[in-house]
C-alpha cells in the first residue's frame, strides 16, 4: 500500500508551479524596489516581502529540473543568462556610475549551481538505483571537482583575487553564486524531498532557523512556506511564455537601477 504524503500532486486544489512564479516575481520587484531607492525612502516592508522570492525560485527551480525532458538545455538556458547577466553587470555602472549603488544581482548562477549539484548527486543515486557504478562514479567525480573548485576558490580569494573572479565568471561557484551555499543546498533539499510537501516546508523552516534566531530580516524566507506548502505539483497556465523570467528578470533590474542613479545624481 503506498504511503500516502503532502505531495498532492494529483489534487486540482492549490498553487500551481505558474501561480508560484508570477508570485515571485511580484515580491521580487517589491524586494528590488526596496534595493534600488531604499535611500529616496522606500519601506522596509517591501525587503521583508521580498525575503520569500529566494525560496520560491529555488523550489520552482528544483521542480523545473525534475520535470525537464532536456536536462542539458535547462542548464544551457541558466548559464546563458548567467553570463550575459555577468557582462552587462560590469558594463552598465561604467556608463551610469553612482558611489556607493552596485549591480551584483544575478540568481541565475545560483540556480545553475543548484542545477549542476542536483544533476551529480542525480546520477550517482540512479547509479546505485539501477546498479550502474560507472553513472554513479561519474557524478561522484564531477561532484568532488566542483566542490574542490567552489571551496578551494575561498581559499585563493586572498592570493589571487583577480584568478578567483575570472574563473567565477565563467562558472557560477556555489560558495560565491548569490545565496551561496545555503541557497544550493535549500534547492538540492527541495529536489530530494519533493516526494513529501511537508518535509520540504521543514526544510525552508530550518534553513531560516539561524536568520529567525539572530533577529535577521533573512528569516522572513521561512513565509514562503506558506505557498510552497500549497503547491499542487502542476504547471498551471503558461503566463508570460516559457522564457518570461528569462527576461523580466534582468530587465527589471537594469530597469530600476538606470532610474535609481538618474534620481540620486
Amino acid at each position: 500500500m503506498q504511503t500516502t504524503t503532502l505531495t498532492t500532486t494529483n489534487n486540482k486544489k492549490g498553487i500551481s508551479s505558474n501561480v508560484l512564479k508570477i508570485i515571485g516575481i511580484i515580491t521580487m520587484f517589491m524586494d528590488h524596489l526596496y534595493e534600488f531607492f531604499h535611500a529616496m525612502g522606500a519601506p522596509i516592508f517591501l525587503r521583508m516581502v521580498g525575503r520569500i522570492t529566494l525560496p520560491i525560485f529555488l523550489f520552482t527551480c528544483a521542480e523545473g529540473f525534475h520535470y525537464t525532458h532536456n536536462r542539458a538545455k535547462y542548464l544551457a538556458r541558466l548559464l546563458i543568462g548567467f553570463w550575459a547577466m555577468g557582462l552587462i553587470n560590469q558594463l552598465l555602472p561604467k556608463v551610469l556610475y553612482l558611489e556607493g549603488m552596485e549591480l551584483i544581482n544575478n540568481v541565475f548562477g545560483t540556480m545553475a549551481a543548484s542545477v549542476m549539484v542536483m544533476w551529480t548527486i542525480d546520477l550517482m543515486i540512479q547509479g546505485l538505483k539501477r546498479k550502474k557504478m560507472g553513472h554513479f562514479f561519474l557524478g561522484l567525480g564531477l561532484l568532488l571537482t566542483y566542490v574542490v573548485l567552489s571551496v578551494g576558490s575561498l581559499f585563493l580569494l586572498m592570493k589571487m583575487p583577480m584568478v578567483v573572479v575570472r574563473i567565477s565568471q565563467i562558472i557560477p561557484l556555489f560558495t560565491i553564486v548569490e545565496g551561496g551555499v545555503t541557497a544550493v543546498l535549500l534547492t538540492l533539499a527541495f529536489y530530494l524531498l519533493r516526494k513529501n510537501r511537508l518535509l520540504q516546508v521543514v526544510a525552508l523552516l530550518v534553513f531560516s532557523l539561524p536568520a529567525i534566531l539572530h533577529g535577521d530580516i533573512q528569516g522572513f524566507m521561512a513565509l514562503a512556506a506558506l505557498p510552497i506548502l500549497f503547491y499542487n505539483g502542476k504547471k498551471g497556465g503558461n503566463f508570460g511564455g516559457r522564457y518570461f523570467f528569462y527576461f523580466f528578470y534582468p530587465i527589471h533590474i537594469y530597469v530600476l537601477y538606470s532610474i535609481a542613479v538618474i534620481l540620486l545624481k
